[in-house]
């Protein structure tokens, strides 16, 4: 796995390639997720358009950067040779976007995990992060290597400058995918402890929190008969929203009422809360 660099660079054309990097591990864990799912293992599809969503999202950033900041800047002490690289790499940033948003969509409206659909998710995924890290290595060999001799000190502070602006949104991204690649592929759970909600019933088992679709949390019940009751979602005077959720051990399901089940998926609102907060929420 790619080590990523934490720590934003003054140089604008490094900065660029340490974005790259952070890409990179991001291209290595969809073809992780994709050797899974052709063997057969069970990945969860959150999993899946989580990593594509965090792709797409710092892509965007990148590709912003580079489009509107630095070669607008660059074009005018670039050699002409460069020229065409750059309208090259410009064309591929808005093509590979528009390719990840319609499969990141596709598999929105995706009904199940039928063997079609993991042998297209795989090849989707494949597809994907070989374009994407064909394009890297385009825009480090071509762009970013013709205009290290070529670019002045003073653009290059200007566009340092131009950067500062998108930098907050950048390292708060950065943080997810350093937390989204902390768990192993394929392993992107969390073991929690839960209570049967039965007033004096002593049961307890061990539920999990996975990743669910279209970037939700999705709450897993215990194996062996377990449910749970979903209470609405409140807030508190500081604006952290509580969602309650009651757990029922087997003897005790049928008091979940008409909402019993056995998995759930967390509402959107609470995902904030929950990556801030590193993963807790109440």
């Amino acid at each position: 796995m790619i080590t990523m660099s934490e720590e934003p660079n003054d140089e604008p054309l490094e900065e660029l390639q340490r974005e790259n990097d952070t890409t990179q591990g991001l291209l290595e864990r969809l073809l992780e997720l994709s050797e899974l799912i052709k063997s057969g293992k069970e990945v969860f599809p959150g999993e899946v358009s989580e990593g594509l969503r965090l792709l797409e999202q710092y892509l965007t950033l990148h590709s912003a950067r580079f489009d509107h900041e630095l070669e607008p800047a660059a074009r005018p002490v670039a050699m002409e040779t460069c020229h065409p690289h750059l309208d090259h790499l410009i064309e591929e940033h808005a093509s590979l976007l528009h390719q990840i948003g319609e499969f990141r969509s596709s598999l929105a409206d995706s009904a199940g995990w039928s063997d079609g659909d993991r042998a297209r998710i795989a090849e989707g995924l494949d597809t994907i992060a070989n374009r994407t890290y064909a394009m890297l290595t385009f825009e480090r060999d071509y762009p970013l290597s013709c205009l290290i001799t070529a670019l002045p000190e003073d653009t290059s502070q200007r566009v340092a400058a131009q950067f500062t602006s998108s930098q907050a949104a950048l390292a708060d991204l950065e943080q997810h995918i350093h937390r989204y690649l902390a768990a192993a592929a394929g392993q992107a759970r969390t073991s929690i402890t839960v209570h049967c909600a039965t007033p004096g019933c002593p049961e307890t088992a061990t539920g999990e929190v996975v990743p669910g679709r279209g970037g939700r949390l999705a709450l897993l019940a215990p194996d062996g008969g377990w449910s749970m009751h979903s209470r609405k979602p409140g807030s508190d005077h500081e604006g952290l929203i509580h969602l309650q959720v009651d757990y029922y051990c087997p003897r005790h399901r049928t008091e979940a009422g008409t909402e019993d089940a056995t998995s759930m998926d967390v509402p959107a609102s609470l995902l904030g809360a929950w990556a801030d907060d590193g993963g807790r929420v109440s």
